[in-house]
Order: C-alpha cells, then sequence, then structure tokens
C-alpha cells in the first residue's frame, strides 16, 4: 500500500482569535488560506483541529500526492500560507510571528481517518540517539501487533467500532526558507521567523505514532483489556496499556502525547471554506436531521 507524503505542523493563535468559527473573520481568513493551499498542485488533503487540552493550538497535517507536489509547495507556497494567516498567530521575538519547523512523515491512506468526531491521540516518541535498523524495524513489528489486539479487544466490546487505526512515521524537519519582510509583502502582514520544533536536531530522532478512536470510555477499556503474549509473556496476562507503554513507548527516551478533533478537508468538500459553517457540523446537521425519519420509516415497515 502506497504511502502518503504528509506535512506536520503545529501552530499557537494569539488568545481570542476564533480562527475555528468560520462565521467570524477571523474563521474566514483561515479558510481562505486553507483554501489557498487546496487550489496548490499536487494536493490531496488537509487535515487539522484544536488540541483538546490547549485551545490556542492548532495540528496542521497537508498531504501531498508526492514529493515533488510537496517539494513546490514549500518553495513557493508555504511562507505565502504563513503571511496570509500570521495576523492571527502568537507573536515570537521582536514582535515577528515564531512558527516552528514543519516536518515530514509517510502514513498509510486512511490515517488520519475521515470518520467525523474522531479523536487523534499524537505521541511524539524522542530518541536520543538514531535506532539501528533492527531496532526501527522491530518497533514497527510491535506497532502492527499492538494494533492487532487493539482491534480484537474493540471487536469484544458492544460499542460500535471505538477504535479506529494506527499508524506511524520517523519524522523528517523541513527546512523553512527565510520569510520576506513586511514591506515586501502585499497584505502588509507582520514577518514570519522560521523556528525549531522542540526536540527535533540533528541528534535526536522523532518517531511520530497516531492512534485514533471514538468513544473514549470504551478506549479505556480496550486499554484494561488483558492479553497473552508468546513469549516472553507465555503463560501470563498482560493489560494492553503495560503493554502499550512498554513495548512501545519506554522504547523511546521520552514521549509526549496530545489529542485533537481533526476537521477533514477533502477536494470534495473545498467549496464548502467558502461558508460560514464547518463541514463537519452540516454533516452532524443532517445526520441529526435524519433519525427521526429512518425512525419513521422502521416503523412503518414493522406495521
Amino acid at each position: 500500500m502506497a504511502l502518503h507524503t504528509t506535512i506536520a505542523q503545529y501552530l499557537t493563535f494569539q488568545p481570542g482569535v476564533t480562527f475555528d468559527d468560520p462565521s467570524t473573520p477571523h474563521g474566514k481568513l483561515w479558510n481562505s488560506a486553507l483554501k489557498q493551499v487546496s487550489q496548490t498542485q499536487g494536493w490531496l488533503a488537509l487535515h487539522w483541529g484544536t488540541r483538546v487540552a490547549a485551545k490556542d493550538v492548532a495540528d496542521l497535517l497537508i498531504t501531498w500526492r508526492s514529493k515533488t507536489a510537496l517539494q513546490d509547495f514549500m518553495e513557493h507556497g508555504h511562507q505565502q500560507f504563513l503571511r496570509a494567516i500570521s495576523p492571527l498567530l502568537c507573536p515570537g521575538k521582536d514582535s515577528a510571528v515564531f512558527v516552528p519547523t514543519p516536518y515530514l512523515i509517510d502514513l498509510h491512506p486512511g490515517m488520519p481517518s475521515l470518520e467525523l468526531g474522531a479523536i487523534s491521540s499524537l505521541y511524539e516518541l524522542i530518541f536520543d540517539a538514531e535506532p539501528s535498523n533492527k531496532h526501527s524495524v522491530s518497533l514497527g513489528t510491535e506497532i502492527q501487533h499492538c494494533r492487532d489486539f487493539f482491534y480484537k479487544a474493540a471487536d469484544e466490546l458492544d460499542s460500535g467500532d471505538p477504535f479506529l487505526g494506527m499508524d506511524g512515521s520517523w519524522i523528517e524537519p523541513l527546512q523553512l526558507a527565510s520569510s520576506p519582510s513586511t514591506s515586501s509583502s502585499s497584505s502588509g502582514a507582520s514577518d514570519v521567523t522560521p523556528g525549531t520544533k522542540p526536540n527535533i536536531n540533528t541528534q535526536k530522532k522523532t518517531f511520530l505514532l497516531i492512534l485514533e478512536w471514538t468513544d473514549r470510555d470504551a478506549m479505556s477499556k480496550i486499554f484494561q483489556s488483558e492479553i497473552r503474549r508468546n513469549p516472553p509473556l507465555e503463560g501470563s496476562t498482560i493489560t494492553l496499556e503495560d503493554y502499550f507503554n512498554r513495548e512501545i513507548l519506554q522504547r523511546s527516551s521520552s514521549w509526549s502525547r496530545h489529542d485533537v478533533v481533526l476537521e477533514n478537508v477533502l477536494g470534495s468538500s473545498v467549496a464548502w471554506l467558502d461558508k460560514e459553517e464547518k463541514w463537519s457540523d452540516y454533516v452532524r446537521d443532517q445526520l441529526a436531521k435524519s433519525k427521526p425519519k429512518i425512525a419513521m420509516l422502521s416503523s412503518t415497515d414493522l406495521s
């Protein structure tokens, strides 16, 4: 299965900025910038959302059809995008906008999930030194095992499909081009100062792991479910949470996690960026309206 080339970047917005509400001036500016990205040659999909525990921080993932398309965007469109949204972002030193370095990840199709209301848990695993090929392959194998355990545990719960999938990728920092000065910007936006994402440098390696689910309570039950492993755990049981921590997270020198509910922008929904309503809110509203009709049809069929 072919991998997709994705840029991942987080952005910190000024307090009180309503970029996630498309009915406000801030939201319209944000949507306009996203639409500009979607019109770039080779663009495939876009996912963004605010962090559950930090509403002023947004994670942005932009997926491209090829590395060539990505490179063209980084050379010609990325700074233009940052300038467009710079009035919304927190300033850095000298009143310039500080933007952490974006990084490159390779994810399988279907990640992030397009499931409405899906919660994405993003884990950053930091390694003090570059792992050997053997350790890298071993990590990938354990992720596959853990994913299979999650699916099996989810199937045993009577709560729909709470676990949507898991995928991961070593990340590669992308060099930001120097930002043009304010005087050269036709919009008059402030400068954008390229930065460095914490914990990413030439000595350390970072692995990004994405785990997606729909139901917090069900996912908690999945983590507490017990499994058997052969060897070295032959004849014993271990909770999935302990297995996940020991066989995946604790391989790293340190790790961090944050949850985000992603808004998905695809070719079929780009036009919705011109509206004063999120695509996800519209879909939820339509589903809510259709439920009484479905119930009525069901009762009619039974009569």
